[in-house]
């Protein structure tokens, strides 16, 4: 099922690319994050994860609780990403 995701978003991003007024590509980023991590991926949730980040992702209270995440949460990119997501919220407030 998230392999199947992931192909469908997949093929979205390249229809969509990443219009930052849609706000698809953080959306897509972020979720293909988990269903990475979801599926033991690691390297691949977290290179999805720094693109959420570097899009502008901030909801760093929903990063911190998501079960999908448990997997990455003690890597240390996942820490590094935190970080950079904090900075996002600091600078602009939760979205």
């Amino acid at each position: 099922m998230h392999e199947q995701a992931i192909k469908t978003f997949g093929e979205a991003e390249r229809l969509l690319k990443d219009d930052p007024k849609s706000g698809w590509g953080l959306a897509r980023a972020y979720n293909s994050g988990c269903m990475h991590s979801l599926l033991g991926k690691k390297q691949e949730a977290m290179a999805s994860l720094r693109k959420a980040a570097r899009l502008g992702f901030r909801d760093i209270e929903h990063l911190r609780n998501d079960p999908d995440l448990e997997s990455v949460r003690a890597e240390q990119e996942y820490l590094e990403i935190v970080a950079t997501i904090e900075q996002n919220a600091a600078g602009a407030g939760a979205r």
